[in-house]
């Protein structure tokens, strides 16, 4: 009897060598193991289902059932994290402690990453972080179409768009947040035009953050 040849996609992990060079079979199976980076592997797989089976994000797998994709979770783990030193901080932000980040501006890649989300919960249960004061500012699209939770103030990052685009972007976004990125990035477009001659036409959004500026200038006038 022919073997069931099967596409699989995973991370590079030591601990699926064996496997990954064919040293490891299984029974009645040809395996085609390709691997990946997880951005990649998790998109090509939500969106396109291009792979028999596939290392996932548990939190995007749990979206992708509730949205109705068929996909059937295999109890087998190919590596774990602990994921406590998977948050880094900006120098000089003010940030100390856990505590320190209510109020804050945090970036993600998506909402969709377990890691993520793992994170938040770890922050919240061991380190009393109020989620709901955060900012969130995600990179990327979500590989499955998301509604976050009403609580979440969650923002889109307008990264690699030209200035028109980028513009047009925040003017139809319904957050409030909005109205200030656009407002600083017309100010940006500005500067560049006035007092560094540039075109407006080459101009695009190279990079983004969200971070706390200067307020002195605003707090200082207000305190006499």
């Amino acid at each position: 009897m022919a073997e069931l040849k099967l596409t699989l996609a995973c991370g590079p992990y030591d601990l699926l060598h064996a496997m990954i060079e064919g040293a490891a079979r299984a029974p009645g199976i040809e395996l085609n193991v390709l691997t990946m980076a997880s951005p990649e592997r998790h998109g090509r797989m939500l969106r396109h289902q291009e792979f028999d089976v596939c290392e996932l994000s548990l939190v995007a797998y749990l979206v992708a059932r509730d949205t109705g994709k068929g996909f059937t979770a295999i109890p087998v783990f190919p590596h774990r994290r602990f994921r406590h030193g998977y948050v880094v901080k900006r120098m000089n932000c003010g940030i100390e402690k856990p505590e320190d980040l209510n109020g804050k501006r945090v970036g993600l890649d998506t909402l969709q990453n377990s890691a993520g989300l793992w994170m938040r919960g770890t922050l919240q249960d061991h380190y009393g972080v109020d989620l709901k004061s955060i900012e969130w500012w995600c990179q990327e699209e979500e590989d499955v179409p998301l509604q976050p939770a009403a609580w979440m103030k969650v923002h889109r990052v307008a990264k690699g768009k030209n200035i028109d685009q980028a513009i047009s972007i925040l003017e139809f976004t319904p957050k409030r947040g909005a109205k200030l990125v656009s407002k600083t990035l017309l100010s940006a477009v500005a500067n560049a035009r006035n007092q560094q001659n540039v075109d407006e036409d080459r101009l695009f959004v190279k990079n983004a953050l969200a971070e706390t500026g200067p307020t002195w200038k605003r707090s200082l006038p207000r305190a006499h």
